[in-house]
């Protein structure tokens, strides 16, 4: 994750039947990291594709040795890496993971039931890097394993947090060293295990009547941590809930810093706390400026109603990839409807333009954003959607490959041939220098406009941005400017299809006759919000700029449907028909768009 670069939170080891484990702590999904290591999710098991035994572990040799007892039926499962094996005390457990990491944990956290009884153990080890590796353990019907705890799980020092006054506001961090180091500051504090994804599995019951202060982590996944735990507990009933974000107030903490970190620096990271403080302090000034995020309860005309996405006004091609699409990945049907109709509307480009009355012709530029949390199927619903203008981009580079080897053989010929005429004394007309050729780009990730600005200027069809996370784009804007607001400009240009001019300080300035960018992408709801509020893009009209579908979450369920091909290859066809549209020349040879109006019918419905 992006806010973990510089604190790495991927775990990689060796599964003992046969498999990779991979655990990212910051949530991303297994087929992310694949993509990113250039990896095959199938490259993680054995070579047969078949995971071995869970309770055996096969020698140098290739023979299973006994790896100890195996759990009984209904004995219970919990998540993250485990080998089967099951030991009869937390002691023995956690000298088979000493084992396997060649020294005792740097770190461990016990976890108790409401009884106080030992449940769980979550164990760190520092690595030469500067990066963590976590184990987990935990106590299931027949003994302890190594795998987390069953669901639901108990939050971080439940004793404590039932033993307190009620009135006593209960601190949420994000990780157990946060939560040891919130404990010194004499808070009442807690986490849950698992990670910064995996706050729903946890019980948070507890905080029933409870006052509630999140603390979360400086970076993205503290964000959509802390937006989780608040949801959580307002849903257990927590009397309040705010929150203190403390890269607010601290200027000194580190990009992804936590309390941890401000208890480590002399200086607190720069808080406004009296000279002399002691952690102490810290924690009266963190209970005085946490800041309430409870949202009042809207009136029940005004909460927001989901309606299913109207496929029925989809072209018939269109229509039926949606609902086959929906059915076989089992997502809302909107998750792949827009990036669709975005993908559609860039494949048209600049070629046209519709007249809605005399003087204002707006061109297909969609920019189409699927909201969801982490999993809900976001991002294959995208690369489904975009496979037809993926495969065209493809073919169309690699002509460019292709026309710039010719062109290397005649720039060669050209040089050859103008270097003999200018020994020729006889003159005569100079040979003709070849031009480069153009690359044909209709789909593009670089959000910059610096990268897009050259695109643009020589694709006036237009593209299509697309992300898997359009945070970056939003972002992304005046990353490189001396003041706000030039990139946002040059944004509500490219929504329009207006004319553009890009300034560079070092090759000076070039002009768009027309930028258009479709864009599509999935993000987050509370990386949404509050991108779009930092970057005050209601008041410049932005955000009115962005189609958006946030369907509620569905449950997980397999199934055997799978998209017809017949279905893939009518929108084939239809995409087919899109990219080969063609501008109008007008009569300085310019290509400008071809005008349509809307039918007397069109017109009424509109």
């Amino acid at each position: 994750a992006d806010g973990y670069r510089h604190r790495p939170s991927l775990s990689i080891a060796p599964g003992a039947d046969g498999k990779v484990l991979l655990k990212c702590h910051a949530g991303c999904p297994v087929g992310r990291i694949c993509d990113a290591l250039d990896l095959r999710q199938a490259d993680l098991f054995d070579d047969d594709g078949r995971p071995r035994p869970g309770g055996e572990r096969p020698k140098p040799n290739g023979k299973p040795k006994p790896g100890g007892e195996k759990p009984k039926d209904g004995a219970g499962c919990g998540e993250g890496p485990t080998d089967g094996r099951v030991f009869k005390t937390a002691r023995e457990a956690l000298a088979e993971l000493s084992r396997r990491f060649g020294r005792p944990p740097n770190a461990k956290w016990l976890y108790r039931d409401a009884k106080g009884e030992p449940v769980g153990l979550v164990c760190r080890w520092n690595t030469p890097d500067g990066s963590k590796e976590i184990r987990p353990l935990s106590l299931h019907a027949a003994g302890w394993r190594l795998a987390a705890l069953p669901k639901p799980r108990p939050i971080f020092r439940l004793p404590e947090v039932l033993a307190a006054d009620p009135t006593t506001p209960v601190v949420v961090t994000e990780g157990e060293k946060c939560c040891d180091a919130a404990a010194r500051c004499g808070l009442l504090a807690t986490t849950s295990s698992g990670g910064a994804a995996a706050a729903k599995l946890s019980d948070w019951l507890p905080v029933k009547g409870r006052p509630v202060v999140v603390l979360p982590d400086a970076d993205e996944p503290g964000e959509r941590y802390a937006e989780d735990v608040a949801v959580l507990c307002h849903a257990a009933g927590a009397a309040s809930i705010r929150i203190l974000r403390l890269a607010d107030h601290a200027p000194g903490l580190p990009e992804g810093g936590d309390i941890a970190d401000v208890l480590e620096d002399p200086a607190w990271c720069g808080l406004p706390v009296p000279e002399g403080a002691t952690p102490k302090d810290v924690g009266v000034w963190i209970l005085a400026t946490a800041e309430k995020i409870e949202p009042e309860p809207a009136e029940a005309d005004e909460r927001p109603t989901w309606k299913p996405y109207p496929t029925e006004s989809l072209p018939k091609a269109f229509r039926a990839f949606v609902e086959a699409t929906s059915q076989a990945f089992g997502c809302d049907e909107s998750y792949v409807a827009l990036p669709l109709l975005a993908a559609a509307g860039a494949a048209v480009g600049l070629t046209r333009k519709l007249e809605a009355k005399a003087g204002w012709r707006v061109p297909p530029i969609l920019w189409a954003v699927i909201v969801g949390e982490s999993g809900s199927l976001k991002t294959p619903a995208i690369k489904a959607a975009l496979r037809w203008t993926e495969r065209r981009q493809a073919r169309l580079l690699a002509e460019y490959a292709e026309d710039r080897t010719r062109f290397e053989a005649e720039l060669s010929r050209y040089e050859r041939d103008i270097a003999a005429w200018k020994r020729d004394k006889d003159g005569g007309d100079p040979p003709l220098k070849p031009e480069p050729p153009t690359a044909r780009r209709i789909l593009v990730a670089d959000t910059t406009v610096e990268a897009l600005g050259p695109i643009l200027r020589d694709n006036p069809r237009g593209v299509l941005l697309a992300r898997d996370e359009l945070s970056g784009w939003l972002a992304s804007f005046d990353r490189y400017a001396n003041t706000t607001g030039g990139d946002s400009a040059f944004w509500l240009s490219a929504y329009g299809g207006l004319s553009h001019t890009v300034d560079r300080k070092t090759s000076g300035a070039f002009y768009i006759p027309a930028a258009a960018v479709c864009v599509t992408g999935g993000i987050q709801p509370s990386v949404l919000r509050r991108v779009l509020a930092d970057g005050n893009y209601f008041e410049n009209g932005l955000a009115s700029r962005l189609l958006m579908a946030f369907p509620p979450r569905r449950r997980k369920r397999w199934t055997e449907s799978g998209v017809p091909q017949w279905a893939a290859d009518d929108v084939e066809r239809v995409f087919d028909k899109l990219f080969a549209l063609q501008h109008d020349i007008a009569l300085d040879g310019e290509p400008v768009p071809h005008v349509m109006r809307l039918s007397p019918e069109a017109k009424e419905r509109y």
